[in-house]
């Protein structure tokens, strides 16, 4: 193994880590909604997940989502989380089979 593997092998254990607890807080709380589909702007907001994406002498500056739809992203394509939009808001929960 070179020792780029290795970095990169800490980097997807760690982003998968992360895409665990996002997982653990919606189940936390999916109970709360109807038919256990979480507003994303919930997770988002409640987790910390917006996360400025553009360097600081950018002239585009705010926090985005960009991070959480990374980690959504993720979940979606591994089956773990479904995603709808109705009437312009964004929903997800978790799969389950």
């Amino acid at each position: 193994m070179t020792q780029n593997n290795q970095y990169i092998e800490a980097v997807n254990a760690h982003f998968d880590g992360l895409c665990n607890i996002m997982l653990s807080y919606m189940e936390s709380i999916e109970q709360g909604y109807s038919e256990r589909w979480i507003p994303i702007t919930v997770i988002k907001d409640e987790l910390g997940l917006k996360r400025e994406c553009y360097p600081k002498h950018s002239k585009t500056q705010g926090a985005k989502g960009w991070f959480f739809a990374s980690l959504a992203r993720a979940l979606e394509d591994d089956g773990r989380i479904e995603y709808r939009i109705e009437d312009r808001r964004s929903y997800c929960r978790r799969y389950i089979a």
